[in-house]
């Protein structure tokens, strides 16, 4: 297996991994869409409970009914139930499945709200045509037209969720659509990830089989060499002791012709016929020498070149014998080069784990931080508008004072003024009078005071109005990246698991293939 092949199928590990969050996040959207349309029928049933009850109404929303009937069969609702219920058989369906039914269920709820708004809007106006028949005098204190335009306002507010029915539906079948795509894919993809895995397995067991049979061969031609070089040992040295052998034999018969000859000489005395025998058998075995002579030419070139062939066979199995060494100790090499790289590819995983698992330490104590200042702001916020409420209940009332003293026609004012102030003049010493002006100027020193302190806190509620919302957008920026960090911490434990099960595979095979 190639860097290039683990590379190749890293990219797809990761082209696999951002598919599987667009299948989280239409999970996701599936999950509120269907909390949405469980809060939106819990709206009509308390509509419908706080509605006044009539026929049509009841007849709408009950069990037996024919509408009501698609919200309550078994087995076909997941709305209805108890939450465990709805859990329960959501958990046992397909995610296509479950949409196509949230779509149908979401479509039965529209019709079921519609033909209620409809019915409901009937029943008001046969109900305003019957009291416009009967003649009734209507109660005092309400107006004519307070039923019918209960029922209309009810009747719209239906309408109301009948449209977001409708658009929430719409929602609903575009999620499933793209969840039937995104699952094609997926399906697709684990395919051809399983055909990546079986090549790669199939691969490492050719691998596997080479290097065993580059072994055997290994042995089998050290073994060659072994008894080639034994044979040749063997060969030489028996040649060695036949050439000898031969050669002892060759001199002895060679001299055994001579002393014959001597013997001869002296005992014959000179006899021309027993000295032309000898003769003859002297030049029989010179030729004989000559024809050995010859045949030990021909077995000593024939040894020779046996013995060259033997060589130049035993440098040529030393040569394979080293190049198989070689490409052993390449492969080794290569081995041990690639599982450092994979080591080092692990450690560097694993340093961004822990420098992840520090930032996300730090964005959680910032987090607790901002919700810590979003708290003060917030009790800050309530003191300023109880402070503030009570500057206005004291400026109202004394918008009262002014106003009740205001009211007081300017001659009765000017007539009564006087009156006080004679019978003031008459009753009390001058420094009542004193006291009055004085209190008078107290109170609208007071009013300037009581104003500018309005108009203080009035800036200071929209400052912290203001900070308050910055606040709200960064916490929900930070629980934003909170959520992202945490699904990229989950992908790289996966990784890294996944990478260690890999390498302790690789590690195993390279044990194997080194021993």
């Amino acid at each position: 297996m190639t860097s290039a092949e683990i590379q190749k199928i890293l990219q797809e590990n990761e082209i696999l991994r951002e598919r599987m969050r667009g299948l989280q996040s239409l999970g996701l959207l599936l999950n509120e869409s269907q909390a949405e349309a469980l809060r939106l029928r819990q709206r009509v049933e308390d509509l419908g409970r706080e509605s006044p009850p009539n026929a049509s109404f009841q007849r709408c929303l009950s069990p037996n009914s024919s509408s009501s009937s698609s919200w309550t069969g078994v087995g076909t609702n997941v709305y209805l139930g108890s939450p465990e219920n709805q859990h329960e058989v959501a958990a046992l369906q397909p995610p296509d499945v479950q949409l196509r039914d949230v779509s149908a269920q979401m479509q039965r709820l529209e019709d079921s709200i519609i033909h209620c708004a409809t019915e409901l809007a009937e029943s008001a106006d046969a109900a305003a045509r019957g009291t416009s028949a009967a003649g009734q005098p209507e109660p005092p204190g309400e107006s004519p037209n307070v039923a019918q335009r209960a029922q209309t306002d009810l009747s719209e507010h239906f309408a109301r969720l009948a449209h977001k029915f409708h658009q929430l539906s719409g929602v609903v079948k575009q999620n499933s659509q793209k969840t039937s795509c995104m699952q094609v894919l997926c399906e697709r993809l684990a395919t051809e990830n399983q055909e990546l895995k079986k090549k790669l397995e199939g691969e490492g067991k050719q691998q596997h089989q080479t290097t065993e049979a580059r072994r055997l061969d290994k042995k089998k031609n050290c073994k060659l060499c072994e008894n080639l070089i034994d044979i040749v040992h063997t060969t030489h040295a028996n040649q060695i002791n036949v050439k000898k052998k031969k050669t002892r034999k060759l001199s002895f018969r060679v001299k055994i012709p001579a002393k014959m000859i001597e013997k001869a000489d002296k005992a014959l005395g000179g006899d021309p016929a027993a000295v032309e025998v000898l003769s003859q058998k002297v030049r029989t075995l010179e030729r004989q020498r000559k024809e050995l002579l010859e045949v030990n030419k021909q077995w000593d070139e024939q040894f020779r070149t046996m013995k060259q062939q033997y060589e130049a066979k035993v440098v040529e199995l030393r040569g394979r014998l080293s190049a198989a060494q070689k490409q052993m100790a390449t492969a080794g090499e290569g081995q041990e080069r690639r599982q450092r790289e994979y080591d080092r590819t692990l450690v560097v995983a694993k340093n961004r784990l822990d420098r992840e698992e520090l930032e996300r330490e730090r964005l959680r104590k910032e987090l607790a931080e901002e919700k810590k200042k979003t708290k003060t702001a917030q009790e800050q916020h309530e003191a300023t508008t109880r402070h503030k409420d009570l500057l206005e209940r004291e400026v109202w009332r004394l918008n009262q004072s002014l106003a009740e003293l205001l009211a007081v026609s300017p001659g009765c004012a000017m007539v009564q003024e006087s009156a006080a102030w004679h019978q003031a003049q008459a009753c009390e010493p001058p420094c009542r009078q004193e006291d009055l002006r004085t209190q008078i100027a107290v109170m609208r020193q007071q009013l300037k005071i009581y104003e500018e302190d309005f108009q203080k806190e009035r800036c200071d509620r929209e400052r912290m109005n203001a900070e308050k919302e910055e606040l709200r957008l960064q916490m929900e920026q930070k629980v934003t990246e909170t959520g992202l960090l945490r699904a990229q911490l989950t992908t790289y434990e996966e990784d890294y698991k996944k990478g260690r099960g890999e390498a302790a595979v690789l590690g195993s095979r390279g044990r194997a293939v080194r021993g």
